[in-house]
């Protein structure tokens, strides 16, 4: 930066283009709504930081010199680029342009999640919206540390999520995907108990995740303790399993990855064989890029979705 470029400030450029545009030091005056002294005096200092005659007073009025003409060329620019950052700056405090960190479980892999986040983005398309999967106690976390600003994930929470915000979506049926040649893979719908001698597939053996609190819960219920492998995740390596033959394993009903050739879905009859998916984000980014219109429209389209068992 040259020590006559820190004597010039937006102020006075835009005084320059103003007079530049209408070719006079008074029209320039009633539009910029100052007194014509103050305003002469100002394209003065100008003229002297940049050692430069800017104007030449002629008939026509007030014209540029060759030197203010290049001058022209470089400040049109950089008003318009100003302007630009004003405009971005206040997209971004409105919440209307920027990037949302979303993370979500294996329990979200079915059309509503897609749904949600496409109508988020047609209403806006300047957000940009970074969605990963990850495990659900994992997604607590990361709300939790601020590594992401909302959770798709299921409830009952684990004791870290205290303190966050949370926003029942919906209750989903819980099934079964069982190879299509099992016994049972016809049915239209099935007690956990009638599994005993089954293995059951899993993504891990976590006590404090929902999904395995309330697997165990309905095997207390039927008085089973059937056998248990984990490592199977994503959800699409374990469909691949279970249509091997190598088990059995429990999904939200309606799962997309569930949709197998070689896998049936059949749901479970057990009383309390649901999942509650949820929301969840910290007090602070309640407020941050998007976090409220997204929760509005998963809310809006979850709660208002058909989750009839039907085959």
């Amino acid at each position: 930066m040259t020590p006559a470029s820190k004597r010039i400030d937006l102020r006075q450029l835009r005084y320059f283009l103003a007079i530049a545009e209408y070719g006079s030091v008074r029209r320039a005056a009633e539009v910029l709504h100052i007194a014509q002294p103050p305003l002469g005096r100002q394209i003065q200092q100008l003229e002297a930081a940049l050692d430069a005659k800017l104007f030449r007073r002629s008939s026509r009025g007030m014209e540029l010199t060759e030197a203010g003409r290049e001058l022209r060329c470089h400040a049109l620019r950089l008003m318009q680029r100003v302007d630009e950052a004003a405009h971005a700056t206040s997209l971004v405090a409105a919440g209307q342009v920027g990037k949302l960190r979303v993370q979500f479980t294996d329990d979200y892999l079915h059309g509503r999640l897609a749904r949600a986040l496409t109508r988020f983005h047609r209403q806006n398309p300047l957000i940009e919206v970074e969605v990963t999967m990850a495990y659900s106690n994992d997604i607590v976390a990361r709300v939790v540390e601020g590594e992401i600003d909302l959770g798709f994930t299921v409830m009952p929470l684990p004791a870290t999520a205290a303190g966050l915000q949370v926003a029942e979506l919906a209750s989903v049926p819980l099934g079964v995907a069982l190879p299509r040649t099992h016994a049972l893979a016809q049915r239209l719908e099935i007690r956990i108990g009638e599994l005993a001698e089954d293995t059951f597939l899993c993504a891990r053996i976590e006590p404090n995740t929902a999904l395995y609190t309330m697997a165990t819960a309905l095997f207390g219920e039927a008085r089973i303790q059937p056998r248990l492998i984990s490592g199977f995740w994503p959800t699409s390596l374990m469909i691949d399993m279970v249509a091997a033959g190598m088990g059995v394993a429990l999904f939200t009903y309606q799962t997309d990855t569930a949709r197998h050739p070689g896998v049936a879905y059949v749901p479970l009859s057990d009383w309390g064989a649901k999942l509650r998916l949820c929301l969840v984000w910290s007090r602070g980014t309640g407020r941050r890029i998007g976090v409220e219109q997204l929760i509005e429209t998963s809310r809006e389209i979850f709660l208002t979705a058909d989750w009839a068992r039907t085959r």
